[in-house]
């Protein structure tokens, strides 16, 4: 059954009200290029959102600690006296980065067309980061109350703090604080759509098609090699992926096929075979680093850890192997070790490492 996103219909409407308006002459290339390099936004958010999940728990934990509870967080799990709270990455306040940048852009196009002035692009990157630390702080205070307060995803107060915060932290500084930029710093708006931005729409265009389009045809997908443990059965999948299974054991091995490619995260397979992760985090197991959660579908609880490796170098750390591969040394893969018990999490961990 078709579903609604809030987000594409805010963003046909934004496209609409351009088109209809005198800021089309600004506007329109601008947006056609951020459209063409919108990949790139799911690119970081892919590559960057679990990362970004682990830092809002420690600094929850953080805060909750500073004023004297009893909090705890064990990757993306906080522990507030005995009760467990996972920052998930389907919860509402992560998914309201398209949403915010999209009321930005229209308070902007809104006031250039009230007042006929318009701001540089200085000023608009400004106001970019503006609104990405106003998200963070958002974000940010969201998870902190629905922490304090207990507030389960079911609970219907949860999507409507999520509302609460997003108007009382970003909306309501943003219709107060831009109104007042364009009259201190606002420019007179030029007759005719400067070469300046023109440039800059071809630029964001042709960053797009060049990430996605040429860079990703130019390298090919390599396989990552190293020795196999003996007793597994190997089973060759889509996409260049591996399978290898034993009793009690399963593991992938999923190429990265660029530096510029998002990996195919275990926290996003998983959930599309069915399971939820219970908690997600950076452990050693075995003395080796990984990252490492719960998975559970019905009765069925799993365990499962997974890192980064070329064969040679291994890494938990998406700056670390993305770095590497740009460097030129050999392409990185994804391991992601599954079973049935922690002890046997422990010893795949110590044969496939």
């Amino acid at each position: 059954m078709w579903a609604f996103d809030l987000t594409f219909g805010l963003g046909l409407a934004l496209a609409a009200y351009v088109l209809l308006t005198p800021a089309r002459r600004r506007w329109t290339v601008l947006l056609g290029g951020l459209a063409l390099a919108s990949p790139g936004l799911r690119w970081v958010t892919a590559v960057f959102g679990f990362p970004i999940r682990l830092q809002l728990s420690a600094w929850v934990v953080a805060i909750l600690q500073a004023l004297g509870a009893d909090a705890t967080a064990n990757g993306n799990l906080i522990r507030l006296n005995g009760v467990d709270f996972a920052v998930d990455p389907a919860c509402m306040g992560l998914q309201m980065t398209g949403l915010s940048a999209l009321t930005g852009l229209f308070l902007i196009i809104h006031l250039e067309n009230r007042t006929r002035t318009y701001l540089s692009f200085g000023w608009l990157t400004g106001v970019a980061g503006g609104v990405g630390m106003l998200l963070i702080l958002t974000n940010l205070l969201r998870i902190l109350a629905l922490v304090i307060f207990r507030i389960a995803p079911e609970n219907p107060l949860h999507d409507a703090i999520g509302i609460a915060c997003l108007v009382v932290y970003l909306l309501i500084p943003l219709t107060w604080g831009l109104p007042r930029l364009y009259e201190r710093v606002g420019k007179p708006r030029p007759p005719v759509l400067g070469l300046g931005w023109t440039r800059l729409a071809m630029l964001y265009g042709l960053m797009g098609l060049a990430g996605f389009g040429v860079v990703q045809r130019s390298q090919p997908n390599s396989s990552v090699t190293f020795p196999i443990p003996a007793g597994y059965t190997k089973k060759q999948l889509e996409n260049g992926f591996s399978q290898y299974s034993k009793t009690g054991s399963l593991v992938y091995i999923k190429p990265v096929r660029t530096a510029y490619s998002a990996e195919h995260s275990p926290a996003v397979c998983w959930r599309g075979s069915g399971y939820e992760f219970g908690k997600i985090e950076e452990e050693l197991i075995g003395g080796h680093r990984v990252y490492s959660g719960t998975l559970q579908r019905g009765r069925e609880r799993l365990y499962t850890a997974w890192w980064f490796t070329n064969g040679t170098c291994r890494t938990i750390s998406q700056f670390d192997f993305r770095w590497r591969m740009l460097r030129g040394e050999p392409a990185f893969g994804l391991v992601n070790v599954t079973a049935t018990r922690p002890d046997a999490l422990t010893d795949a961990v110590q044969r496939w490492y």
